[in-house]
C-alpha cells in the first residue's frame, strides 16, 4: 500500500560497491514498489544524492523462483 513502509535487510558486497536490499517478507502481487535510498555515505564521508525507483511485482507466483 501507498506510503508504507516494508521490513528489508541489506548488505553490502566485498567490493563496496553494491548493495543488495530484500524485503522481510513476500512481496504482494501485482503490486508496485518505490524504493528509496537516502543518507548513503560513501568511504570518503560524502553523503550520495537521495534516489528512488519503482518496480511491479508478477501477477502470480513464479515457478522454481528462489525465496
Amino acid at each position: 500500500p501507498e506510503g508504507e513502509v516494508l521490513a528489508t535487510t541489506h548488505t553490502l558486497d566485498d567490493s563496496g560497491t553494491r548493495v543488495t536490499i530484500r524485503p522481510e517478507d513476500r512481496l504482494a502481487p501485482a503490486t508496485t514498489f518505490r524504493v528509496e535510498v537516502s543518507g548513503v555515505t560513501d568511504a570518503a564521508g560524502n553523503t550520495l544524492e537521495t534516489g528512488s525507483w519503482s518496480f511491479t511485482t508478477a501477477t502470480r507466483a513464479l515457478v522454481g523462483v528462489e525465496e
